[in-house]
């Protein structure tokens, strides 16, 4: 062998057998990083190795929490500190606990639609803390962050940072998406064409930008204050807009408020745009003060266009600016609201033709629009530019159809026609919750979009407000029926949930949230999928039996979570006579958890009549759905042990039951008029009884 090379010989005895090793300096193997996919089949904890599709995981894995697990929710008890190479969330409704990891790649949320959680406490180790959310879906990272590289979002989703315990140091720069700082942003911010928005605390030196970008203080589309508590001056990058949404005259939950609490830190708007939107309509001299600081130091930068006092208008609202020591505050200098009348007396059918207003004056924005009785034309056309500001829309007459670009809805909107249907087939945009307010015996479509990043819908008053299209919500507040009926025909899954209060319908053969339905409110479905049902003692769920097939035929809820009846009462109406043996499915329940509780006064198998005879089973179906058969009537035979009655003659009086559903059971009351002779158990479909000998 050369020189410096060594040979060491190793005798291994078996048995017998003497076999010689040479060791060439030849490393140990070393297991390579795999990837391994959660199935949650077992238990919920990461331990367990068989809750992973690749077997157990070890140091370096790559983690990966798919589509259709057992479980969603986990807990890590491996060590403190295990290191994981990536992490990989592709569906909605994961939660993520336990013990701290340091993660040496990404963490990605795939999922274009919904929510999940991680409250692990996380090390970024990967370079530049690269995590990505797909846009539409929302991830938030819960658990306390450090280490020594940044963070990096991408991919057009949102992020949620909710900790206040976050400490890592290196920068958070935002490519794509929007991160929403509900807890502590620990170091300066980089925007590079996301949104930076949020109630939490910027703790970082300063604001700066490679693209332009947005920063808008609370939560996206709704009030908030954002702290700023960095000695340094945040300077805002000229090519950035700096956002702000005015509800109310409250900071924080009226209106969005930037606050820098160091003193030695001062405002600079630095000819970036400031864009307001208005949730409502304000009176004259409110003020909204969107910037407060402590320094003594005026600001000297101004927002794009906005010199100190300058004006601008937003909606029927026209505001000045002003730049003082404490802050930036907008101050309503008037309000210019006024109703726009439709008459449809122009030679089109379009909004921008002043012939189709009553006075032949277009609607400007932020006008109320009225849409009245005795117009010449009922169907018109939005041609006006998209986020035109409506104040509110009042339909008085039935036939109305609403079309074109999309609006802006301040405030409400109303029909208060009291027979017939209108339609708003535009797509609504709303900054905050909104009353859809339908007067009875009417009927109000809605046929487009309804959007909002924080509002709901309330709906109000006897009437029907219907819902159709797909995707016909995008809206993520809830959905409150406070009186008449919600007829759900399209999807409305991005809101929060459904709450049916007393006298509230929620009807309809689309797709909702979590429904809450309290006694007194009615479930009404045709073909209605849901999340969570929660239906009270007293609430109703209205059944209409008219045939064998779901939907068409009869009223079907297919629950997607847990369903929860306890108490409720069940009212069925009957359109057809169903034969013995038919069977009615009126609540799917997925997955394999149970129905808790029962209809009231129908336990499991108990046989009721509505109309036709039924029998209840809450185990039917795939084991755990609510099922409806049919059973057929008795008859009933009675025979007499002696032919003919004799005074003081003993005698046995039998009843035959029988039915072609399967054995009878209960008992048989005898009677001679209207005194009875007593009564006996069925047993095989007979009972008898031997009343008393009657003296001659």
């Amino acid at each position: 062998m050369g020189t410096g090379a060594r040979t060491r010989r190793t005798i291994i005895t078996l048995g017998a057998v003497a076999l010689a090793l040479t060791s060439i300096g030849v490393p140990a193997p070393v297991a390579e990083a795999a990837s391994r996919t959660w199935t949650g089949a077992v238990d919920g904890v990461w331990s367990t190795v068989g809750n992973w599709s690749g077997g157990a995981i070890q140091s370096g894995d790559d983690l990966v929490f798919p589509t259709g697990p057992t479980r969603t929710t986990s807990t890590n008890d491996l060590a403190p500190g295990t290191t994981i190479g990536s992490l990989t969330i592709d569906a909605s409704g994961y939660s993520l606990f336990g013990n701290a990891v340091t993660v040496a790649g990404p963490i990605s949320s795939t999922s274009s639609d919904g929510r999940s959680t991680s409250a692990i406490p996380t090390t970024l180790a990967g370079p530049g803390g690269p995590v990505s959310v797909a846009s539409g879906g929302t991830l938030e990272l819960s658990g306390a962050i450090d280490g020594t590289q940044g963070l990096t979002l991408s991919g057009g989703g949102t992020l949620e940072l909710t900790s206040t315990g976050n400490s890592y140091t290196g920068a958070t720069t935002i490519d794509a998406g929007v991160l929403q700082a509900d807890g502590t942003v620990p170091t300066a911010v980089v925007l590079g064409g996301g949104t930076l928005a949020g109630s939490g605390t910027l703790a970082g030196a300063g604001i700066s930008s490679t693209a332009p970008s947005t920063l808008d203080p609370g939560p996206l589309g709704g009030p908030g204050i954002l702290t700023y508590t960095n000695a340094t001056s945040p300077t805002m990058p000229t090519d950035s807009t700096f956002h702000v949404d005015l509800d109310g005259t409250t900071p924080g939950t009226g209106y969005d408020r930037l606050d820098l609490t160091n003193p030695s830190a001062t405002f600079n708007p630095n000819g970036s745009t400031l864009a307001v939107e208005l949730g409502y309509i304000p009176s004259v001299g409110a003020s909204f003060q969107i910037v407060s600081q402590t320094s003594s130091s005026p600001i000297t930068g101004r927002f794009a266009g906005l010199s100190q006092f300058g004006s601008f208008t937003v909606g029927p609202a026209t505001f000045s600016i002003g730049y003082f020591n404490s802050g930036v505050i907008l101050t309503v200098t008037a309000v210019n609201q006024v109703t726009a009348t439709w008459d449809g007396g122009g030679a089109s059918s379009t909004w921008s033709d002043a012939a189709n207003w009553v006075g032949d004056v277009a609607p400007l924005a932020g006008s109320d629009l009225l849409f009245p009785a005795g117009a010449a034309r009922l169907s018109n056309v939005n041609d006006l530019a998209a986020g035109f500001d409506v104040a509110s829309i009042d339909i008085a007459s039935a036939g109305y159809s609403l079309s074109g670009n999309a609006i802006d809805l301040i405030g409400d909107v109303a029909a208060t026609h009291t027979t017939g249907t209108s339609t708003i087939a535009l797509d609504v945009n709303l900054p905050s919750t909104r009353a859809f307010d339908v007067a009875a015996g009417a009927t109000l479509v809605v046929s487009g979009s309804i959007a909002g990043a924080t509002a709901g819908v309330s709906k109000t008053s006897p009437g029907t407000l219907q819902i159709t299209g797909p995707g016909a919500g995008s809206y993520t507040g809830s959905t409150a029926v406070g009186a008449g009926v919600l007829d759900v025909d399209g999807s409305i899954t991005s809101s929060s949930q459904v709450d049916v209060a007393s006298g509230g319908t929620l009807a309809g053969s689309g797709t909702v949230p979590d429904v809450n339905v309290v006694s007194a409110g009615q479930l009404a479905p045709d073909l209605l999928s849901t999340g969570d049902l929660t239906m009270a003692a007293g609430a109703d769920l209205l059944v209409r039996l008219d045939g064998t097939v779901a939907g068409t035929q009869y009223s079907q809820a297919a629950v997607t979570g847990t369903a929860d009846i306890a108490g409720a009462t069940l009212s069925i109406s009957t359109g057809f006579t169903p034969s013995a043996g038919d069977t009615f499915t009126i609540v799917v329940n997925d997955g394999i958890d149970t129905v808790t509780g029962t209809f009231a006064g129908l336990p499991e198998g108990a046989a009721f009549s509505a109309g036709s005879l039924f029998r209840i089973s809450y185990t039917g179906g795939t084991g755990n759905d609510v099922v409806l058969t049919a059973i057929a009537g008795t008859s009933t035979t009675v025979s007499s042990s002696a032919l003919a009655a004799v005074a003081g003659q003993p005698v046995t009086l039998t009843a035959t039951v029988a039915s072609t559903d399967g054995p009878v059971t209960g008992s048989v009351e005898f009677f001679d008029g209207t005194t009875s002779l007593g009564t006996a158990v069925l047993g095989a479909g007979f009972a008898s009884t031997a009343p008393a000998r009657r003296r001659p």
